[in-house]
């Protein structure tokens, strides 16, 4: 079947102007061939953000990212099943035969934690992830991907003072590397391994 997940909010409200500034109520909503399934109440007390690029159709459920500032808090299908300390912004999502790797940045700048069923397996207090779950090219899961059956992603540290060069790295599975740029050149829009 084809889903689609939208954000329904009461006909009077302008959501283009956002004259509540992210505090509206409204639905996220879960279409399976254009039939609605699953509608969750959204915003202020709900622990669901009514902000679209928060919630993720993957693995055939519905995953929605909330955070009030202090904490994040991860609900599948509506059900609670991850809270944690720190104001943090899902980067990627995948699920691996009966693991869910989530990786997610902190939303004040650099940093990032990659859990596996919700548990740290590495944490960066520096670097930010390459792709994100918007970004078109990354779809549908994100900065994480799966290649040749090993879990992938890239990220880069910004220069430390003095220093005006990135450093950039890329993580297969267990293994992490450091990217060497070539003589000359200076910029990268992208990593990845196909």
């Amino acid at each position: 079947g084809t889903y689609i997940t939208a954000v329904d909010f009461e006909e009077d409200y302008d959501w283009r102007r956002d004259t509540a500034y992210g505090q509206a109520r409204g639905n996220i909503i879960l279409y399976k061939d254009s039939k609605p399934i699953l509608s969750l109440a959204a915003g202020p007390g709900t622990g669901i953000s009514t902000d679209l690029d928060r919630h993720h159709f993957i693995g055939g459920h519905l995953y929605t990212e909330y955070s009030d500032g202090r904490q994040t808090i991860i609900k599948m299908d509506g059900d609670e099943i991850c809270r944690y300390e720190g104001n943090e912004i899902i980067k990627g999502m995948i699920a691996d035969k009966d693991a869910l790797y989530v990786l997610s940045q902190n939303a004040s700048g650099e940093g990032f934690t990659l859990r596996k069923n919700w548990k740290p397996v590495l944490v960066k207090s520096g670097g930010m992830p390459l792709g994100s779950m918007n970004d078109p090219s990354y779809s549908p899961s994100g900065a994480l991907y799966k290649d040749n059956g090993q879990i992938c992603m890239a990220y880069y540290r910004s220069p430390g003072p003095g220093n005006g060069a990135k450093a950039w790295h890329f993580i297969r599975g267990q293994n992490e590397s450091e990217i060497r740029l070539p003589t000359g050149m200076e910029t990268i829009c992208d990593i990845k391994s196909i």
